[in-house]
């Protein structure tokens, strides 16, 4: 049955090499462009079942809040007045995107003042109320809460003057946080400093921040490139339009820095599978002289891998930090059918003409491939029980994997021999 069935295979595929040909090649460059596509999500969501409590908790927070991070715009400019009148101007544009929530571009002092009591410890409260009381007890007695110092006619101990510059002492880190420098008694007509005014300022580098939370989590990495590009947009156009390209800034948070590392690790992964493919095609073309025969062996694994990531990109719709090195693994063990395949096509081919030669070759060597490629596909699909997600996606992408190196393995060789005895 199976030399059956591959003897009238290789007869279709020896009729129309080319045509076949430009076929998988055709699919592998669909297959390319949807495996761009694909993000290699770093976070542990990505690994656990989504029955964990932890993982439930994290979602339900990330669909009523949009996720528990901020989107941080750092920005710098040739003096402080510029960087806060642009930080003004772009502010209320940015709320304007459809997915951020809210931007935060000042401290909300006057919100902070008013509350000031909620920020004192009840002992505190109670002493400033006591020193209160004496004031105006004193006060009756002829003191002054103004010109104490000039005009009392009182006792120093009947004082009437207020001092809580112990109790601002004490609470000065907590309400320079708040509010910046101001003091308990202190009022707005002295501000001179970017912390005064309300903004996210620091001195040591001259650079301010906005934050910006998103409707989307940072999980979606579609949606944080998006957000990314829209808010660079507003920020590039008044920059351009009114300040003259003067304000630097960048972008900073979970949401940039997820997004880097997505980047950072599909560039890794592209290029270790460069070399892997460089490193193969040494070996093959040493070992035969020929470096013909090395891209024979080549050409039908990288299809694979294309077709594979298609495949994994409509199925899963990302790689986690375990199945991303799944490629690798699929590399090293689909290169072995082509190889023994092509020393047996070389080994007939010596005593055959091209047709018989490539039918003995699938016929009796495919068929140990058959055996090698079922045992290996057994194996992944073993993972696919588990309830890690990082071993349950490795298992399917494997299986995925490796059958699309069988097929193009299958399906492309008696292609490119064709093409080769030409």
């Amino acid at each position: 049955m199976y030399s059956k069935t591959m003897k009238n295979l290789i007869r279709f595929l020896t009729r129309f090499p080319r045509f076949m040909l430009t076929l998988l090649v055709f699919m592998s460059l669909i297959g390319g462009y949807y495996t761009l596509q694909l993000g290699i999500r770093s976070d542990f969501k990505a690994l656990l079942p989504d029955s964990f409590e932890s993982v439930v908790n994290l979602t339900k927070v990330d669909e009523y809040y949009g996720g528990i991070s901020h989107l941080y715009v750092v920005l710098g400019g040739p003096n402080a007045l510029q960087t806060e009148h642009f930080i003004d101007e772009v502010s209320p544009k940015l709320e304007k995107i459809p997915t951020i929530n809210y931007v935060i571009s000042k401290l909300p002092s006057d919100y902070f003042q008013k509350r000031l009591g909620l920020y004192i410890s009840p002992d505190d409260l109670k002493e400033i109320d006591r020193r209160i009381q004496v004031s105006n007890a004193n006060a009756k007695k002829g003191g002054s809460v103004f010109f104490s110092n000039m005009l009392d006619l009182v006792d120093p101990e009947d004082s009437a003057k207020l001092d809580f510059s112990d109790i601002e002492k004490k609470y000065e880190n907590t309400f320079s946080n708040l509010w910046g420098t101001r003091t308990l008694t202190s009022n707005a007509s002295g501000e001179s400093t970017p912390r005064d005014r309300g903004y996210f300022y620091g001195a040591e580098n001259n650079m301010y921040v906005v934050w910006i939370k998103s409707t989307t989590s940072f999980l979606d990495l579609d949606a944080t490139q998006k957000l990314i590009g829209e808010v660079k947009q507003i920020l590039d156009a008044v920059n351009q339009n009114q300040f003259g390209h003067s304000i630097t800034y960048d972008f900073t948070g979970t949401y940039k820095t997820l997004l880097d590392q997505n980047q950072h690790l599909k560039k890794q992964i592209l290029w270790v599978l460069i070399i892997l493919f460089f490193l193969l095609g040494i070996v093959t073309a040493l070992y035969y002289q020929n470096i013909i025969v090395s891209l024979i062996i080549a050409i039908p694994l990288a299809m694979a891998l294309l077709w594979s990531g298609a495949i994994t990109y409509f199925g899963i719709g990302h790689l986690n930090l375990i199945s991303g090195f799944t490629g690798f693994i699929i590399l090293g063990l689909g290169s072995d059918y082509g190889i023994y395949l092509l020393d047996r096509y070389l080994i007939e081919r010596k005593h055959h003409p091209i047709p018989e030669a490539m039918i003995l070759a699938f016929s009796k060597t495919g068929r140990a491939t058959l055996g090698s490629f079922l045992t290996t596909l057994v194996s992944f699909l073993a993972l696919v029980g588990c309830q890690f997600k990082g071993f349950l996606e490795f298992g399917l992408i494997g299986a995925v994997g490796i059958t699309a190196t069988f097929l193009a393995v299958i399906l492309g060789l008696p292609c490119l021999f064709m093409l080769m005895e030409d």
